[in-house]
């Protein structure tokens, strides 16, 4: 009986041991056709990068990364439907940068999913600390985004703020941020314009124009941000616009061109891709040339510097125990750029940059 037992349990050993040393598959659900379709495409571009490279230099320990990726149009209930059915067909060893607070949410609060205890490792903006003890941010939370531009809005004298922000999950983020952190500093509410469906923003800037705020915090999709922009501007020259990360910054300046941008402020997560000063800038410039030779952005670095985060965790993980390896993990380096996933402070690389479009369309301190 017990050499039976024995027997057994090899024979039960033998396909997991013949699948620790296949490929380590990384599942993402993300928005690429959707209202952020553009910024999820440059974000996985960014991922993709990184992922080839490491495959082309012996995988993580040996095992190369098979990248599944779905899309989910933005919609959490798509995100939960295509985790569950990818969960079970790839058997996937982590979940990897999904977008949006309430996608994430959905999937984390599954009950179908949960017992799996998948780690959800880089999601894009609109997640910040979380009550998820599997949740695994790489950088700063709308929270910080938000307390930053206000600083600098202080800093200016800027005191009454608009908000134009949409629908969907990021937008939703920004918006409880703006309000929040207004409140914190005895402001008053924002005036708010919310991009939707049915929305003609021309009548939503004639609206914000009669509210006359001094700056206006963009947290919609971006071609919608942009046009934005563009309406509120004939109607109020000089005021001050200050776009979330989650609006894609080189989508904004080939929509409205060098002149209508000039003087937009955007938020940026990360070391700039345009002034690679950094080791891993000059790094993600010189492996997007080689696999893809597309243009730098700043959602494309983001990705980039994510899945560099999530192979480290990857290395060091024993016995397939992927989630414990991200728990453990102490401040990452990854070339001049700190990342910190401490899931019980929630922490992240902390790194919030302020940039403004220059005369000639390009971002500046």
């Amino acid at each position: 009986m017990r050499n039976r037992v024995f027997l057994a349990g090899l024979l039960c050993a033998a396909p997991a041991c013949a699948a620790e040393q296949g490929p380590l598959t990384v599942l993402q659900v993300l928005d690429l056709s959707g209202q952020n379709g553009d910024t999820g495409k440059d974000f996985l571009t960014g991922a993709k990068v990184y992922f080839d490279y490491v495959n082309t230099h012996g995988g993580v320990n040996g095992r190369k990364i098979t990248h599944v990726v779905a899309d989910d149009k933005g919609i959490a209930e798509n995100t939960l439907a295509l985790t569950r059915q990818l969960v079970a067909e790839s058997r996937p060893a982590v979940l990897f940068g999904y977008m949006g607070a309430d996608n994430v949410d959905t999937v984390l609060a599954d009950d179908r999913l949960r017992p799996s205890g998948l780690a959800l490792v880089g999601p894009y903006s609109g997640v910040g600390r979380s009550r998820w003890s599997n949740l695994f941010p790489v950088k700063a939370g709308p929270a910080d985004e938000v307390r930053r531009i206000l600083r600098m809005a202080t800093s200016l004298g800027i005191s009454r703020i608009g908000l134009f922000h949409g629908v969907d999950t990021l937008g939703k983020a920004a918006r409880t941020t703006v309000d929040q952190e207004l409140a914190a500093k005895g402001y008053a509410p924002a005036t708010r314009a919310v991009f939707h469906a049915a929305i003609n923003i021309g009548d939503a800037a004639e609206h914000m124009a009669a509210k006359q705020p001094q700056a206006v915090i963009l947290a919609a999709p971006t071609l919608a941000s942009a046009q934005f922009v563009r309406e509120l501007r004939a109607r109020l020259p000089g005021t001050q616009f200050f776009a979330l990360s989650s609006v894609n910054h080189q989508t904004m300046l080939e929509f409205l061109g060098p002149q209508a941008a000039q003087g937009v402020a955007v938020t940026a997560l990360t070391p700039s891709p345009y002034n690679p000063v950094t080791p891993v800038a000059r790094e993600y410039v010189k492996h997007l040339k080689q696999f893809r030779d597309e243009a730098v952005s700043y959602a494309s670095i983001d990705g980039y510097i994510s899945a560099r985060v999530l192979v480290e965790g990857l290395k060091s993980a024993h016995n397939g125990n992927y989630l414990a390896a991200f728990a453990g993990l102490p401040q990452i380096d990854v070339g001049g750029h700190v990342v910190n996933l401490h899931p019980k402070t929630g922490a992240t690389a902390g790194f919030v940059d302020v940039l403004v479009f220059s005369q000639q369309g390009r971002l500046v301190n």
